[in-house]
């Protein structure tokens, strides 16, 4: 009993020595700190934590403002609006005094999303120029350590204000810093950016519980995940399932039991899928689990008795590859090159079978990188084309798998990431959001489509937080992403920028498009200084709206008429007028639809500076057209004047 009550005791005594410590003096929020940039021109809040009933005062420019801590610790000074400045200074005192110096008075920009938004300049490995030349007091950049809260937090424990120079350059944000530069530029204001983005994060964990409370759908999934998981955590259950199920999938799968990797297996009631491709496009929708490829190929007699490699881009997400039924090698990881060197004596002239078992965890599946080929030396065989395929072992019963695939983190859950990485920010006034996110949500057709409603909640809800109605917010579309389709297909990526584009409804809302600007085979494009540049002329748009003498926006799909066995199209943001990126003048992407619903490549014109005509000769009665519905829509090519990208739409969605 003693020993109880002397534990008691010394955690009640920790328990107050650690109170004492946080508030017995002034405390401010990270982002109130030297370096910082105040937003200009609007009502600011200087806030922190002391002591109950302590007096702070602030002095700022040789005025002093004053107030008490509430019983919470917790103290706000509101000042007044200020103009453009630098180099100011606020002092605060109470029982001990913090000066924070240079302060400059310009405009804030919240950057946010997923790994396109958190990769940073170093990441993007083509920037070492930009590091070393730059020297920028102008951008200042504080990035938001990643964190989870189950409840509202307060504030955010580490990150300081970095000015954009070669010593801190190599670790921000490379969009947003991009999107600072050319704002800078052109308003020839200081540009603060404040980065709080996660990698591989799905939506409903930016948005408040009051804004998730809209779709029950998505909180039952994490509740069903909960259920299952009963509080372990998830990154090692996860990786845990995947081992078991992978060495379950060996040893049930059917392929492993017949022996599909031999090379006299007959094949001849085995399926055509032609690659590369992710298999969800070709009818094996939403499949997680096992398909078997098999190719076979000639080599030329010139390469007989010589090594060869064989090359695949990229294969979502474990390979096993035979040659002649005897095992090359295995690689793991949806984004990484394989590289197999075969020594010369495992070829033969005629008829060699190339097998590959494909183990997909989840999200896509495939063998799907651009570049697929035998070389010897010099020389190249292209093994693009037909493959016969058949599929193997199926992820559908593994629940405790999927559970387990909806977070990589027991934290990372609706609401999770917004308690503790947007939440403490809604006192710092901003100009306005940037947001560069989607991905993560294109992993299912349910996901996707659901996007556009919790992108506008979600709009709504940071606008409430910052309690601006019109906050401006601009979106980067997603960029182009694997492998192009040789024929229409569905696109869940499609569907995601068209509620990026449908946002655009919404009052102080842009988009970016960069379907231009992205990697078939990697889903992190580099080039983030023509993104940021793009995400800067969409905010002059709507936040600086005299600043520039045309257009910063791409073309908008804006309505469209049915005209016997054609479609006409209007579009906004023309500039001086549409244009078709070809030399020969012809306008590609377009696809139309009748009545059965099914699509067809369309033949497109522009008939003057805002429309254009959709035809197709197997279409009599069409009733709807879409353009660029593809994850890699490559030969998308409808611009404007300025050069800007059209969006991708569909026009029985967007209205």
């Amino acid at each position: 009993m003693y020993h109880h009550c002397k534990i008691i005791f010394v955690s009640i005594v920790i328990c107050i020595f650690t109170f004492t410590k946080t508030y017995s003096q002034i405390v401010l929020p990270k982002l109130i700190a030297d370096n910082m940039i105040l937003q200009r021109d609007t009502p600011l809040k200087i806030w922190g934590w002391a002591t109950p009933q302590e007096k702070i005062t602030l002095i700022f420019k040789n005025k002093k403002y004053s107030t008490i801590a509430a019983t919470d610790s917790s103290w706000q000074i509101p000042l007044p609006p200020q103009p453009l400045q630098s180099s100011q200074t606020i002092t605060i005192i109470g029982k001990n005094t913090i000066t924070i110096r240079n302060i400059l008075f310009g405009d804030v920009w919240v950057c946010s999303g997923q790994s396109n938004m958190a990769y940073t300049l170093e990441d993007c490995g083509i920037y070492e120029e930009e590091i070393n030349n730059t020297n920028n007091d102008n951008i200042r950049i504080i990035e938001i350590t990643k964190s989870t809260a189950t409840a509202i937090a307060e504030k955010f424990e580490t990150g300081s204000w970095q000015i954009a120079n070669k010593e801190n350059l190599k670790k921000v944000t490379a969009t947003g810093y991009f999107f600072a530069k050319y704002l800078n530029q052109k308003q020839q204001v200081p540009i603060g950016i404040i980065n709080s983005s996660w990698g591989g994060t799905s939506i409903e964990y930016w948005m408040s519980a009051t804004a998730m409370s809209r779709f029950p759908n998505i909180i039952s999934k994490y509740h069903h995940q909960d259920t299952l998981l009963q509080g372990q955590d998830v990154t090692n259950y996860r990786n845990q399932r995947i081992a078991e199920w992978v060495e379950e999938a060996t040893l049930n799968d059917l392929g492993e039991y017949e022996k599909w990797h031999t090379d006299t297996i007959k094949t001849k009631n085995w399926k055509v899928m032609h690659l590369p491709t992710h298999w969800e496009k070709k009818g094996l929708h939403d499949r997680d689990g096992i398909v078997w490829f098999q190719k076979k190929i000639d080599i030329p007699p010139s390469w007989l008795g010589k090594n060869m490699t064989l090359h695949f881009d990229a294969i979502d997400d474990l390979d096993h590859l035979w040659l002649n039924g005897k095992p090359v090698g295995t690689t793991d990881g949806f984004d990484k090159v394989r590289n197999y060197q075969i020594p010369a004596q495992n070829w033969r002239q005629k008829d060699n079978v190339i097998t590959l078992r494909v183990l997909d965890y989840g999200g896509n599946g495939g063998i799907y990188g651009q570049d697929m080929y035998v070389q010897c030396g010099a020389e190249k065989i292209n093994l693009s084309g037909n493959w016969k395929y058949k599929t193997g072992y199926h992820l559908s019963e593994q629940k405790s798998y999927i559970a387990a695939d909806y977070a990589w983190s027991k934290l990372w859950k609706p609401s999770s990431i917004f308690n503790a990485m947007i939440a403490p920010l809604k006192n710092y006034a901003i100009k306005g959001a940037v947001w560069y996110q989607g991905e993560s949500n294109t992993e299912n057709t349910a996901d996707a489509k659901q996007y556009e409603a919790m992108l506008k909640g979600m709009i709504a809800d940071w606008r409430m937080n910052w309690h601006a109605d019109n906050l401006p917010f601009v979106i980067a579309q997603l960029p182009n992403y694997g492998i192009a389709d040789s024929k229409p297909s569905e696109s869940n990526w499609a569907v995601v920028r068209q509620a990026q584009l449908a946002a655009t409804h919404l009052s102080g809302v842009a988009t970016s498009v960069n379907l231009d600007l992205g990697e078939a085979n990697n889903i992190h494009p580099r080039n983030k200084a023509d993104i940021g540049y793009r995400l800067a002329l969409a905010a002059t748009q709507i936040a600086y709206p005299h600043a520039f003498d045309f257009t910063g926006l791409s073309p908008y799909y804006e309505s469209y008429a049915i005209e016997v066995n054609r479609i006409k199209i209007k579009f906004r943001n023309y500039a001086k007028g549409l244009v078709a990126n070809d030399k020969y003048g012809y306008l590609k992407g377009f696809e139309i639809a009748g009545e059965d619903g099914i699509y067809h490549w369309a033949k497109a014109r522009i008939v003057n500076a805002f429309s254009i005509i959709v035809t197709c000769d197997e279409v009599e009665k069409p009733t709807k057209v879409r353009y660029a519905w593809a994850d890699n829509p490559e030969d998308a090519n409808l611009y404007n004047s300025e050069g800007l990208p059209a969006s991708p739409f569909e026009t029985d969605v967007v209205e």
